[in-house]
């Protein structure tokens, strides 16, 4: 328990004290950041570390302002590898998923590796026939056992595609490898993106499957802790509806799991119970006829949710190329609390993955084409503050501030309360904004005190803007 407070501390000083540092990686202009697949931020030091697929497989290790410290390839002799599906941290070493193929060779195996920081191999596996084409999905470590969500005989038809789950332990001892059945009706191309692991090991999957040359229709699977089905529940959908409504899924407690994608031509979240009871469900749509979609969801450390995904610009149709970023932020039973659109360039924006970071803010992947090359896609590497904001129109590297550039005090306070700044001379503006991301108020840059007295009790947010970076401290109004 002293443990598990001293933790709490640290995190609640992380998010009140440290300054949130944005910058964007764009894989156009450098080389390195092409085909970014994966991102974790590493505990230790607070470092990220990325796994990249372009021409060859490697690791990318980043400071906390984007700078490349490693550039560490993954290989194996006479195959082509890859890491791309998910990577995770346990105890200073990296696990991570992926596909391996013979060179010129039209096949993939699953692919499982334990590696460190220098990309040293300690194990790895190759599972699959070297026939069909097979895909992992999602990596997970859990109750001491790394949990792999894979696809075998995936877009092979008419050989029907299996999902499967594999345990293993860190040392690479596979515990077991499992196939979940599906039906004779529904068999071809059973897919899965994501999927949850109880406290009592049993798996929760979200998957979906088709009859030959149909519509993919959702289904939701649970399996005990051997990954025998316990059951499944299939929902077969009106004809000509669209729905890969299982990209992304996050574990709220033991007992709800939120699920993001797509229904039709609006962006969906769903909260199910481990049963399969849909608690409730929400559609989001952008302007009519639009589409969008969420990609990627995660928790917040204010203990609401994060989604990220795409919305087309121009509806549907020919210029579907034409979308922003879609960032959303949402409470828990799916109210947006703000939601932001980012235009990174003018053709095929968008994210497939959202992470809270340590300083409060968040690390989101994506990708764009251009107008010189709509057919070539760029990786993007993305850090926001804690209410989504970045200015896009710069790529330049901020100013990493210290913790001690700005003093906020008394704080809590229940009017008035002083800054005390380091570098005065180095502040552009000072604004204030409620919980929910709105801007309250606007303050000159030589302010050296805000009244808060007007404002209801509760929590605000100060940002202070320097020329390419800025700070943002929490203040509770009491």
């Amino acid at each position: 328990m002293k443990y598990l407070i001293v933790s709490i501390l640290v995190m609640m000083n992380v998010l009140t004290s440290n300054a949130q540092t944005t910058w964007v990686k764009d894989g156009k202009n450098n080389n390195s950041f092409k085909g970014v697949t994966d991102l974790i931020q590493l505990k230790k030091d607070s470092t990220y570390l990325l796994t990249c697929s372009y021409r060859f497989t490697y690791l990318l290790k980043l400071d906390s302002l984007g700078n490349i410290i490693k550039n560490m390839p993954i290989t194996e002799t006479n195959n082509y590898v890859s890491l791309a599906n998910g990577i995770v941290e346990v105890n200073n070493k990296i696990y991570g998923i992926g596909d391996i193929s013979g060179f010129g060779l039209w096949y993939n195996n699953l692919y499982i590796r334990a590696t460190d920081e220098q990309s040293n191999n300690f194990w790895h596996h190759d599972i699959g026939d070297s026939i069909n084409y097979n895909s992992t999905r999602k990596i997970k470590y859990k109750n001491n056992i790394l949990h792999v969500l894979s696809v075998k005989n995936l877009d092979n038809l008419p050989t029907p595609s299996i999902i499967n789950i594999t345990k293993l332990d860190t040392n690479g001892i596979i515990v077991f490898s499992k196939d979940i059945p599906t039906d004779t009706i529904y068999k071809f191309e059973a897919n899965a993106y994501d999927f949850e692991i109880l406290s009592d090991s049993s798996y929760i999957i979200f998957a979906e499957k088709r009859r030959k040359l149909g519509q993919l229709n959702p289904w939701f699977i649970k399996a005990d802790k051997n990954g025998d089905t316990l059951f499944s529940k299939f929902h077969e959908l009106p004809p000509n509806k669209k729905r890969g409504a299982f990209f992304s899924s996050v574990l709220l407690n033991d007992s709800s799991i939120i699920v993001v994608g797509e229904n039709s031509d609006s962006a969906n979240i769903t909260k199910y119970d481990q049963n399969g009871k849909i608690i409730w469900e929400r559609n989001y749509y952008s302007t009519p006829n639009n589409n969008r979609g969420f990609v990627s969801v995660n928790t917040t450390y204010d203990n609401n949710l994060i989604a990220c995904g795409y919305k087309y610009k121009n509806g549907l149709g020919g210029n579907n190329k034409n979308s922003y970023i879609n960032l959303v932020k949402l409470d828990t039973t799916g109210n947006i609390i703000w939601e932001k659109d980012y235009n990174h360039t003018e053709f095929n924006n968008y994210a497939f993955k959202i992470s809270p970071t340590f300083d409060g803010g968040y690390i989101m992947i994506g990708g764009y084409s251009d107008s010189s090359n709509t057919f070539s896609s760029y990786a993007i590497v993305i850090k926001l503050d804690s209410l989504g904001n970045y200015n896009f129109a710069t790529t330049i590297n901020p100013v990493n501030k210290t913790t001690e550039s700005i003093s906020l005090y008394p704080n809590p306070t229940n009017a008035i309360i002083y800054i005390q700044a380091l570098h005065p001379e180095e502040i552009k503006t000072i604004t204030l904004y409620n919980i929910n991301g709105s801007l309250i108020n606007t303050y000159p840059y030589d302010s050296k005190s805000i009244d808060l007295s007007e404002y209801a009790n509760g929590n605000y947010y100060l940002k202070i803007q320097y020329q390419n970076s800025f700070e943002t401290k929490k203040i509770i109004k009491l």
